[in-house]
C-alpha cells in the first residue's frame, strides 16, 4: 500500500510543472559594499538538476542560500532580486520553505543514531498525517534507494568515533531532507572530504532524484570528469556574476566560441575554473609592470566571458500566476505527542552518549567524597558552626558547577541540530525545550539522592528530624536544576561552542561572591545588587543553612565564633527554597523565549 503511495507521488510530480525563476539577484557584503552577487538570472523546471562551480569567493553558496531561503551567513544584505516559484500555474511562493530542503555541507546529524532512526525520527516529525505502517515502509524504501540498507543500523559516528562511511554519511543527511519528497532539493558541497567513488556515487543519487521531477541545485568543487559527464545544467560564477548557463554538454562549445578552446581528454571542469581564476604571481619590483598587464587582460576576459553570458540568458514569462490554496502545507503534530517523541529521542541518545551523565555523576561522587573526607563527622562544640557553614557552601559550590558546566556544553554541541530541524519546522520551540528540561529532572533526583544524600549523614549534618533530610535533598535537587536552566539560559544566547564556556567563570565568580558566604548582605556595593537577587548560591546556601541551624542543638560557647549566619538572613528556609524554584523557572522560560526569538530571526533573514 504505501509503495504504491510512494510511486503515485513520484508521477504526480513528474506530470505537475514545477518552475523556479531567479532576476536581478544582488547580494552585497555590508562592512564594506562589495557585491558577492551582481545581477544573477535564471530559472530551472522540475526534472532538471543544477550544477555550480566557481573559484573560491565566486558567491556559489551566497547565491544557493539567497535562493534556498533555507540558510543565511550574517553580514550580508540583498540590494536587489525577485524569485518565483510556481506549480503548475500556481504561484506557491509563500510554500516555497515547505516544499524545498535544504543540505549543508557540514552533515548536521546526530553521530550516535542510526540511518534508519534519524529517517524514522524525520517521518514521525514531519509526516503526521502517515500511519505508522506507512511511515516504516517509507523509510524502508528510502534506505534500500540511497543505497543504505546495509548501514540502516549503523551509527552515524563522526571523526573521533567511526561509523558509517563518509559516502554514507552524504547520503543519509540527504535522505534526512527527501523523507518529506521535497520539490526542490538544495545542497551545498555535497562531495566534500569524499573520495571519487563515494563523490560520484552522490552526483549520481542528484541525478536520479531530479529524474523522479523534483528540482536540485547543488554547488561543487573539482568534480571529476566523470561526475561532469552527470551534470544536467551548468551555472559557472565568477566574481559573483554569470560566466555560463545552460546545458553542461553545450558548455565546451560555447567557450570555444569565445576562443577558450579546452583541450582533449582534458577535465572539463578544471578547464572552465582554470580560465576563470587569475593565475597567482609573485609580486616584486621588477614584473610590477608585467603583473598590472595580467590583471588588465584577466579583467577584460572576466568583462568579455559575464557580458556575453548576460546577453544570452533569458527567462521565459510565467505569465499570470494563480494564487495557490492558502493552506499550510505542513501539519504539525499534536503537543503532547511532539514532546513524547522529543523525550524518546533525548533517552536514546542519553542511552547511546552517556558521558554527559556518567561525567556528572563522577564529579559528584569525587566531590562528594572530598566533602566527607574533610567534615567527616563534624563535632557539635565551638568550631561546629564555621565547619558546617563551609560544609554547607562547598556543597552549593560542588552542584551548581558541576550542573552548569555539564548542561552548557551538551545543549551548545546540540544547538546546530536544533537550528537546522527549526528550519524545518520539524517541531514547537516549546516542546524541545521542554522534552530538555522535562528530561532533567530525573537526572537530578538520581544525582542528588546517590551523591549528597550520603553526605549528609557521613558529615553529621542536623538530624532533628527526618523532615530535614528531606528539605536538604529538596534544596540540593533544586539547586542543581536551575544550575543548569541558567546553563541553558546562557548557551540560548550564545551559539559559538567556545564562547559559552570562557564567559561562564565570569558569571558563577560573580553569584558566589553576592550569596552571602563571604560578605554580609548590607555590605554588597549596589552596582552587584542585580546578581544578589538572582544568585543561584545565595538561595541554596541560604536554605541548606536555616536546614542545618534550625532545632540543632549546638554545643557552643564562644559568642563570636558561635554567631549563626542565619542572624543574617532576610529570607526563611521555605522562601529561600520558592525563590530558587523561581529562578530555575525563569531562566527556562526566558531561555525557551530566547531561543524562540532566534529561530524566528533566522527565518525571517533568509
Amino acid at each position: 500500500m504505501s509503495e504504491r503511495l510512494s510511486i503515485t507521488s513520484d508521477a504526480k510530480r513528474i506530470k505537475s510543472k514545477i518552475i523556479l525563476q531567479w532576476t536581478n539577484l544582488t547580494v552585497q557584503r555590508d562592512s564594506d559594499k562589495k557585491l558577492l552577487l551582481n545581477n544573477i538570472n535564471g530559472e530551472i523546471m522540475g526534472g532538471q538538476s543544477l550544477a555550480m562551480m566557481g573559484s573560491s569567493g565566486a558567491g556559489k553558496t551566497t547565491f544557493l542560500n539567497y535562493l534556498s531561503r533555507k540558510s543565511s551567513t550574517p553580514g550580508l544584505s540583498k540590494i536587489s532580486g525577485e524569485y518565483q516559484f510556481s506549480i503548475d500555474g500556481k504561484d506557491e511562493k509563500k510554500e516555497f520553505r515547505s516544499l524545498s530542503g535544504y543540505v549543508t555541507q557540514d552533515d548536521i546529524l546526530f553521530e550516535v543514531l542510526t540511518p534508519k532512526e534519524l529517517f524514522s525520527f524525520a517521518a514521525e516529525m514531519r509526516l503526521p498525517n502517515k500511519s505508522e505502517t506507512q511511515r516504516k515502509q517509507l523509510v524502508e524504501d528510502l534506505l534500500e534507494n540511497l543505497g543504505l540498507t546495509k548501514s540502516a543500523d549503523t551509527k552515524v559516528g563522526s571523526v573521533l568515533n567511526k561509523g558509517i562511511s563518509g559516502g554514507e554519511r552524504k547520503r543519509t543527511a540527504i535522505g534526512y531532507e527527501l523523507i518529506v519528497d521535497p520539490s526542490v532539493l538544495f545542497l551545498d558541497e555535497p562531495t566534500t572530504g569524499l573520495d571519487s567513488a563515494s563523490a560520484y556515487k552522490v552526483v549520481s543519487l542528484i541525478a536520479k532524484e531530479a529524474q523522479k521531477g523534483r528540482i536540485m541545485i547543488y554547488t561543487i568543487h573539482q568534480p571529476s570528469s566523470e561526475i561532469f559527464k552527470l551534470f544536467d545544467r551548468l551555472l559557472l560564477l565568477t566574481q559573483g556574476k554569470m560566466a555560463y548557463f545552460g546545458k553542461a554538454s553545450d558548455s565546451i562549445d560555447y567557450f570555444s566560441k569565445l576562443n577558450f578552446i579546452c583541450p582533449k581528454n582534458y577535465n572539463p571542469a578544471e578547464f572552465f575554473i582554470k580560465i576563470l581564476s587569475k593565475e597567482p604571481i609573485i609580486s616584486n619590483d621588477e614584473n610590477i609592470e608585467e603583473i598590472k598587464k595580467l590583471d588588465q587582460e584577466y579583467e577584460e576576459k572576466i568583462k568579455l566571458i559575464t557580458e556575453k553570458c548576460a546577453g544570452e540568458v533569458s527567462i521565459s514569462s510565467l505569465g499570470e500566476l494563480k494564487p495557490n490554496s492558502g493552506k499550510e502545507l505542513k501539519v504539525k503534530n499534536p503537543f503532547f505527542k511532539e514532546l513524547f517523541i522529543l523525550m524518546r529521542r533525548n533517552q536514546l541518545l542519553l542511552m547511546r552518549e552517556p558521558l554527559a551523565f556518567i561525567v556528572r555523576i563522577f564529579m559528584s561522587i569525587l566531590n562528594s567524597l572530598i566533602v566527607i573526607m574533610i567534615f567527616w563527622r563534624m563535632g557539635l562544640g565551638d568550631n561546629a558552626v564555621r565547619n558546617r557553614n563551609g560544609c554547607l557552601f562547598f556543597i552549593t559550590n560542588s552542584i551548581v558547577n558541576t550542573n552548569m558546566q555539564t548542561s552548557l556544553l551538551v545543549f551548545t554541541k546540540e544547538k546546530p541540530v536544533f537550528y537546522k530541524e527549526q528550519d524545518n519546522s520539524m517541531y514547537r520551540v516549546l516542546t524541545y525545550y521542554l522534552s530538555k528540561t522535562v528530561g532533567e529532572i530525573p537526572l537530578q533526583i538520581c544525582t542528588s539522592l546517590i551523591t549528597f544524600g550520603i553526605i549528609y549523614f557521613a558529615c553529621n549534618l542536623n538530624t532533628y528530624s527526618v523532615a530535614n533530610y528531606f528539605w536538604f535533598i529538596l534544596d540540593v535537587f533544586l539547586t542543581g536544576y536551575a544550575g543548569s536552566s541558567f546553563a541553558l539560559f546562557m548557551s540560548s544566547l550564545i551559539d559559538r561552542q567556545e564562547i559559552a564556556p570562557a564567559i561562564f567563570p565570569i558569571f558563577i565568580f560573580t553569584q558566589a561572591l553576592t550569596s552571602g558566604f563571604f560578605v554580609n548582605m548590607n555590605d554588597i556595593p549596589y552596582i552587584f545588587y542585580p546578581f544578589k537577587y538572582i544568585s543561584v548560591f545565595r538561595y541554596s546556601y541560604q536554605g541548606l543553612a536555616w536546614n542545618e541551624f534550625t532545632n540543632n542543638d549546638l554545643d557552643c560557647t564562644d559568642y563570636i565564633k558561635c554567631k549563626l549566619p542565619t542572624d543574617d538572613f532576610p529570607e526563611s528556609l521555605e522562601l529561600s527554597l520558592i525563590i530558587l524554584a523561581i529562578i530555575a523557572i525563569f531562566n527556562n522560560l526566558v531561555s525557551c523565549i530566547a531561543l524562540k526569538i532566534k529561530s524566528s530571526l533566522r527565518r525571517k533573514r533568509n
